[in-house]
């Protein structure tokens, strides 16, 4: 048993005889699975945009419209690092992709 059990023990609320072992087993897993929650003021245009995914059904709501948009920082900012490490190899005179110098697919038109 990990320390993150015994902590899980020590700080979910006691399962009330009337839920049974399903709600004494969600208690634990909520005390160490639920999101922090945060306050944020946004302009209105920006509310109008998130209000927007959610209208053109692209999020079922504003809170997964926003970690929609998180998730899209969050890959921009993995391509903008690859982008710098494949600079970096280039500006340092290697071949970026050596295994595909010789590769010239044929051409059909069709």
């Amino acid at each position: 048993m990990g320390d993150s059990d015994e902590a899980a023990k020590l700080t979910a609320p006691a399962p009330s005889p009337r839920r049974g072992t399903f709600h004494a087993a969600h208690n634990k897993w909520y005390v160490w699975k639920v999101s922090t929650q945060i306050a944020i003021r946004l302009e209105a245009n920006e509310l109008a945009a998130i209000d927007a995914e959610v209208s053109a059904g692209r999020a079922r709501n504003r809170t997964e419209a926003i970690r929609r948009s998180i998730t899209y920082l969050d890959r921009f900012r993995a391509y903008r690092d690859e982008l710098k490490l494949l600079e970096a190899i280039k500006s340092g005179g290697e071949k970026l992709y050596p295994d595909l110098e010789d590769f010239n697919p044929p051409v059909i038109w069709g």
